[in-house]
């Protein structure tokens, strides 16, 4: 199941389930170089938040395994 579709599939069952389900989301690193990266992950977050999300999953891959274009480690701090 593609990424944004794990996220929809878990907002029907917090519809379904108010009480039972809460929503996390995760962000998606393609892109991470484009100009635009930050502004469209910030907007995703914003919108996930307005839908219901409660938090953000960071995956293990940022800061261990994956690598900018000039092949550095993206660390969660990174500016």
């Amino acid at each position: 199941m593609a990424f944004r579709q794990r996220h929809q599939a878990a907002y029907a069952q917090k519809k379904a389930h108010p009480n039972r389900v809460e929503v996390m989301i995760a962000f998606i690193l393609q892109g991470w170089d484009d100009p635009d990266w930050v502004e469209r992950t910030i907007q995703y977050l914003g919108q996930a938040k307005e839908r219901g999300a409660l938090g953000v999953k960071v995956w293990k891959d940022i800061g261990m395994v994956f690598r900018d274009r000039e092949n550095q480690l993206v660390m969660i701090d990174h500016p």
